[in-house]
């Protein structure tokens, strides 16, 4: 069999309200073509994802269907399709806090609701960063939350509630 080639691929921009504009945007630059400069470019994404999927100008396809017709293309452990987003950001403003279930959580929660949890997957993320940017990543243990709040008599009274009533 010979080897694949490498295939360009056209993605998909997402313009959020926190991207960067046109002129100041990795995400705008990266994606080629002419940047509106009336929108903000907030992410980039490289992939299957039904919302986004990447297409292959030069096969008039997706990468999905390419990859489906082609299944030689990936590794066995992927199980038939890219078990990842990849996504580029050009944040302009603070992103709000997201938590992701674990795997098995994320089926549980699909299963039983999938208008609130559309998707079956956990979501592993990896930031690396292109440009300068300001990242909080982790939490405190609660017992050490707990800790700081015992001075503040409100928010103690407020963790206490929020731990007893769920």
């Amino acid at each position: 069999m010979a080897a694949e080639k490498i295939h360009f691929l056209d993605v998909h921009v997402m313009n959020y309200a926190w991207g960067r504009p046109a002129n100041q945007s990795a995400v705008a630059k990266l994606a080629g073509g002419l940047a509106d400069p009336t929108k903000t470019y907030a992410e980039l994404w490289m992939g299957t994802h039904v919302n986004g999927p990447a297409q292959i100008p030069e096969k008039s396809t997706s990468l999905k269907e390419y990859i489906s017709s082609n299944p030689q293309v990936l590794a066995a452990h992927e199980n038939g399709d890219i078990q990842y987003l990849f996504k580029v950001l050009s944040v302009a403003k603070a992103l709000s806090v997201q938590s992701h279930p674990t795997k098995d959580l994320a089926k549980e929660l699909h299963a039983k609701d999938p208008k609130n949890y559309p998707d079956d997957n956990h979501k592993p993320e990896m930031t690396v960063a292109l440009t300068e940017f300001e990242i909080l990543c982790g939490f405190r243990k609660v017992e050490d939350i707990a800790k700081n709040f015992e001075g503040m008599i409100l928010l103690h009274q407020f963790y206490h509630y929020i731990v007893v009533t769920f």
